[in-house]
């Protein structure tokens, strides 16, 4: 017999495992911020009341989180990666601007 929980917990793995899908699809396309809306995650909460994880879930759990934790590390790399670009564009910016050394008198 099935534990009573063990349909909510597949909803949630089920909601968990489309949250992941969808943040690695993004990331693959390099779209992160203009496909993603903030709103969206800000909006997400935790399941509640679903009980013990059932032991017939584990491995899928495990599994899932497994993709999240290696996608959390994926959009740290990119933020970082993005944070250095942006530092060196601001460094660019704030380069004087190259004053010709000649002067083109003929063309």
């Amino acid at each position: 017999m099935a534990e009573p929980w063990t349909d909510a917990w597949s909803h949630a793995l089920d909601a968990f495992e489309m949250d992941v899908a969808e943040a690695e699809a993004l990331i693959a396309a390099g779209h992160l911020i203009d496909s993603a809306p903030a709103s969206t995650a800000l909006a997400w909460q935790a399941p509640t009341n679903l009980g013990p994880l059932p032991g017939s879930l584990r491995d899928r759990a495990a599994r899932i989180l497994e993709r999240q934790l290696d996608m959390a590390a994926r959009l740290a790399d990119a933020a970082r990666s993005t944070r250095q670009q942006m530092r060196v564009v601001d460094d660019l910016r704030k380069q004087a601007p190259v004053t010709p050394v000649y002067i083109d008198t003929i063309g």
